[in-house]
């Protein structure tokens, strides 16, 4: 980009309508490719989101199931504890 602006900037006549049309095609094929790789990196990182969201909603999904059967635990342990104590009490 820098020999691009001093050719346009420096440069004959000659020097603009020879070497400034190349330099110009360069810089657009790197900013092509540039613009190339940032999408991949866009779609790698909605990949990696979208993963992310699945794993978050399967840990929440877990998250329940694992206090439903902490609670029914607790149920049934209150309930040994209750008949156990009527048990001792007759």
């Amino acid at each position: 980009m820098q020999h691009a602006l001093q050719t346009l900037v420096k440069g004959s006549d000659q020097d603009i309508e020879q070497k400034l049309p190349k330099l110009l095609n360069k810089i657009l094929n790197k900013a092509d490719t540039c613009r190339d790789l940032a999408n991949d990196v866009n779609e790698k990182f909605q990949g990696v989101m979208n993963l992310i969201c699945e794993l978050l909603e399967a840990c929440v999904v877990a998250q329940k199931e694992y206090k439903d059967r902490d609670e029914e635990t607790n149920d049934a342990i209150k309930v040994v504890i209750l008949l156990n104590m009527s048990v001792t009490n007759e």
